[in-house]
């Protein structure tokens, strides 16, 4: 597990930026990383010397994984910073993505060729199946909601 800066959202840009092959589909969104903390009842009150050491981490181990992967450092530290986010159409263009995918057949195509550590990928004819959760596995994404566990906490 990696050390993130927070543990939701936040962290989702950490992970695509981290990815091999950052793929979005069109009409989302990525970004607005700036860490976070959070108490039992609400917000935690940070003084201002931890928030600027959590952000000033954020920002430098951000930065180490967009250069690790060859995209877009300053646009991955302002999105800790600054909270910026853009649009998959704006994140090919920063080169904070690899590409923007309708579907999966889309992606599996356009992952066709690619190499990764050294081995090409060979997914254009790949088949897709579709494995259903479980009941255990929807009653424990259910009961792993932030907002119901911060509910069953209270």
């Amino acid at each position: 597990m990696l050390p993130l800066p927070g543990h939701g959202r936040e962290a989702r840009l950490f992970y695509t930026l981290a990815a091999d092959v950052a793929a979005m589909a069109p009409s989302t969104s990525i970004g607005a990383a700036h860490p976070v903390s959070i108490g039992i009842g609400g917000e935690e009150k940070t003084n201002d010397v931890m928030k600027q050491k959590m952000e000033n981490f954020a920002s430098s181990y951000i930065a180490s994984i967009a250069e690790k992967r060859g995209r877009n450092i300053e646009w991955a530290k302002s999105a800790v910073v600054k909270s910026e986010s853009i649009t998959a159409t704006n994140a090919m263009e920063l080169k904070v993505i690899d590409l923007v995918a309708e579907d999966m057949r889309d992606l599996l195509n356009q992952l066709d060729g690619r190499e990764i550590k050294g081995k090409q990928l060979k997914t254009a004819e790949a088949v897709v199946v579709d494995i259903p959760m479980t009941t255990r596995e929807r009653i424990l994404q259910l009961l792993s909601h932030p907002e119901l566990m911060m509910f069953l906490f209270w």
